[in-house]
């Protein structure tokens, strides 16, 4: 009868501990994909890449404050797989299943949450790119453009004489060689629209005007 009673008793105190762990196991599974869908909606929601540089970084500042949600579900991920182990030893082959499958649906979870994270990242590199770019460039063709655009307006009505109709000439010649060798910088203003254009259609719909506006002066500059 004794014996009877303390493998009752064991029995009944391996049960308990089984339910405890299986518990705490159900419970931090639940929790763990519970955040891990949360991030990955959070991710999935957030605005395409700006189109300027501050926007930009603040996109970067929260990327990285998503980036610590991840670290701390991977931590708990890990906690998962150690009651994982621990449930392991107390179980039979159909707990087995059920707690291999939990784990792997939480790592699948964590695996694809990570694979958007460094995602985003590329992609907000790569507009930062394009906005540092295009702002240096604009910054750069409108320190000159201005002023051959105001000299362009003030020389004076074509004359009759002969002798200044030379000058005059020269004088258009000499602008447009001053003027045409910012064409690369042109070109390259366009290219940069065109990157933000394929990154952000809706933002980058601010910028057209500015740059239309460029190649317009730069057209007029041209035909003098």
């Amino acid at each position: 009868n004794n014996l009877i009673r303390d493998q009752a008793m064991r029995r009944e105190h391996e049960l308990d501990e089984a339910l405890q762990v299986s518990e705490k196991f159900s419970d931090l599974c639940s929790e763990t994909m519970s955040n891990l869908r949360d991030l990955k909606d959070n991710l999935l929601s957030q605005e395409p890449p700006g189109v300027d540089s501050p926007t930009v970084q603040e996109q970067q500042k929260e990327l990285k404050e998503l980036r610590k949600e991840l670290g701390k579900a991977r931590l708990s991920l890990e906690e998962c797989r150690q009651l994982g182990d621990q449930l392991t030893g107390m179980v039979g082959e159909p707990g087995l299943v059920e707690i291999r499958k939990q784990l792997e649906d939480i790592h699948n979870l964590a695996d694809d949450v990570h694979d958007i994270t460094r995602e985003r990242d590329e992609d907000l590199k790569t507009a930062l790119g394009h906005t540092d770019k295009f702002q240096e460039l604009a910054d750069s063709i409108n320190s000159w453009l201005p002023t051959a655009e105001h000299k362009l307006a003030n020389m004076k009505p074509i004359s009759t004489n002969p002798e200044t109709l030379n000058q005059q000439l020269e004088e258009i010649k000499s602008h447009k060689s001053q003027v045409h060798p910012h064409v690369a910088e042109l070109q390259q203003l366009n290219q940069e629209l065109g990157a933000l254009k394929e990154m952000s259609q809706v933002a980058a719909e601010a910028l057209q005007k500015p740059v239309h506006d460029i190649n317009t002066k730069w057209q007029e500059g041209l035909k003098g």
